[in-house]
């Protein structure tokens, strides 16, 4: 009997652990749900929401292109964030062929709506020449403004431009 009652806390952990679990499970199947009503319902940050599940492979999309047709409308919604993962896309051709020009555009939409990560990738493209001609110097404003807000990578390469387009001038003097 003395062994019955010492195993009475480790059952009940065991069952505390098994409701945990269930729990969860039933409180991600009820936003999941909620997600997707949102997102049939026109909801531009549910459709980037229900996208990411389906690329994360929590839930399975209908069809293979569903999650790329819920980013794209989320971007042309006007949500940055799905602007950002679209123009990646285009620039890593992931589910898409790739193409520079149109990840720059992507990247230039984000970064105007305030993404700091796009306005990054927009000023390093910009620099660089990414998807067309180089335009140092609107890159280098770029640059500048995802540096002023904390982003290490920007201050970097801005750091590097700066000093490689000084080194020119005074090589060319």
């Amino acid at each position: 009997m003395h062994s019955v009652l010492q195993q009475i806390p480790a059952l009940g952990n065991q069952w505390l652990g098994q409701a945990a679990k269930w729990a969860t499970r039933e409180w991600k199947q009820i936003r999941n749900l909620r997600i997707q009503s949102q997102a049939q319902g026109g909801n531009p940050q549910a459709q980037y929401r229900l996208s990411r599940l389906y690329e994360s492979g929590e839930l399975h999309p209908p069809t293979p292109h569903t999650s790329l047709q819920l980013l794209r409308q989320s971007a042309y919604s006007g949500v940055a964030a799905a602007q950002l993962q679209l123009a990646f896309k285009y620039k890593d051709g992931l589910g898409v062929l790739p193409n520079q020009i149109e990840a720059m555009i992507w990247f230039r939409k984000a970064a105007e709506m305030g993404n700091l990560q796009a306005q990054f990738q927009f000023g390093q493209g910009l620099a660089l020449g990414t998807g067309g001609e180089s335009d140092l110097a609107h890159g280098i404003r770029w640059l500048q403004r995802a540096s002023a807000r904390g982003h290490l990578e920007a201050a970097e390469l801005l750091d590097r431009l700066t000093h490689s387009e000084a080194v020119d001038i005074q090589a060319a003097a």
